[in-house]
């Protein structure tokens, strides 16, 4: 088996460019765990089970996790209005539950696809509430709860909902309820100035022809960190990834009950069932009911893929935008079931 998972990611893999980190866990236990390519290309360092990855919007399973964990303290219910906590906003977001945002049902449009966002923005240093004004009068894209439409704004909402009812940035909530808890001692907000030991560089590839690609590839451009917020702004390490499937499959943090709520997927207006849980989505795959999230962002690429009604977890980081991960998880998990 392990052969095989060598054979099916360098058979992906330049080794003289970026590459990716990969962990396959069984009841908590690593069955493979390698770093492959380059974490910077520039100094031709290799990729390690503890070389940092941005985790883009993977990060969305934890900014869900800290609600749960307000929720547990009695500071909120997810049936509670937005607005509620947010009454200068628009009153057209009357309508929104804290569950709305969770699901992607909200109807909020997606800051991301704004007219001129990337080239406005995205490279600006926001607060929160910066941010969600860029969204906050706009017209909603459907009513609440009517479908799923894949939308960050809804977990920027979250972030500043954490940092309201907590006391402290959404980045110390991360960090003190559930990074130092679990002992994921390599996990961050990933801040542009923050000296991030071990932290992997970002490239994309290059368009045929440019003169200042190496290998084909170019350095990521840059975007700030506040404009992913709880979006997508955090980075972790292939280990502390694994610290984090344990404690879900263990309860560390939630409860099992609370965990099964988080993995059932949202039921719309209609009656129908959306694929999208809170903060993670739900799928059949191979005959197995799995829980996944992906991510991607200038420079890097994730997924982590959990089967619920097997101990088994596949966990990728790449430093790459655009990576086609879920093909090649589909290809690793054929080698493994």
């Amino acid at each position: 088996m392990i052969s095989a998972i060598d054979s099916i990611i360098e058979a992906s893999i330049d080794p003289r460019g970026p590459g990716l980190a990969v962990a396959v866990a069984q009841n908590g236990d690593c069955l493979h765990c390698k770093g492959y390519g380059l974490a910077n290309m520039e100094w031709s360092l290799p990729i390690t089970t503890d070389t940092v990855f941005r985790l883009a919007s993977l990060t969305k399973t934890f900014t869900a996790t800290a609600i749960l964990l307000l929720q547990e303290q009695g500071k909120l219910h997810l049936s509670d209005a937005i607005t509620n906590y947010f009454p200068d906003f628009s009153p057209h977001w009357n309508p929104i539950t804290i569950e709305h945002l969770l699901t992607h049902t909200s109807g909020i449009k997606n800051y991301n696809d704004l007219d001129g966002f990337i080239r406005i923005w995205a490279r600006a240093d926001l607060t929160p509430r910066e941010l969600a004004t860029l969204f906050a009068d706009l017209p909603l894209n459907f009513a609440p709860g009517s479908r799923f439409e894949y939308t960050n704004s809804g977990y920027v909402l979250l972030g500043l909902l954490i940092e309201t009812l907590a006391g402290m940035t959404y980045e110390n909530f991360i960090q003190t309820q559930i990074f130092t808890p679990l002992g994921m001692k390599r996990s961050y907000y990933m801040l542009r100035g923050a000296i991030i030991p071990q932290r992997a560089a970002g490239y994309v590839l290059a368009p045929e022809n440019n003169p200042h690609a190496y290998h084909g590839y170019l350095h990521a451009p840059f975007r700030s960190m506040t404009t992913s917020y709880s979006s997508g702004g955090l980075g972790s390490t292939l280990e502390d990834m694994l610290i984090w499937d344990n404690a879900l499959r263990t309860n560390r943090l939630l409860s099992a009950d609370v965990q099964k709520r988080m993995l059932t997927p949202a039921v719309l207006a209609n009656n129908q069932s959306s694929n999208y849980g809170l903060g993670w989505f739900i799928e059949e795959r191979q005959g197995h009911k799995i829980a996944y999230h992906s991510g991607d962002v200038e420079g890097f690429s994730s997924l982590m893929v959990r089967l619920i009604d097997m101990p088994l977890t596949l966990i990728l980081l790449a430093n790459l935008s655009d990576w086609d991960l879920e093909g090649l998880s589909e290809k690793i998990f054929e080698a493994l079931l």
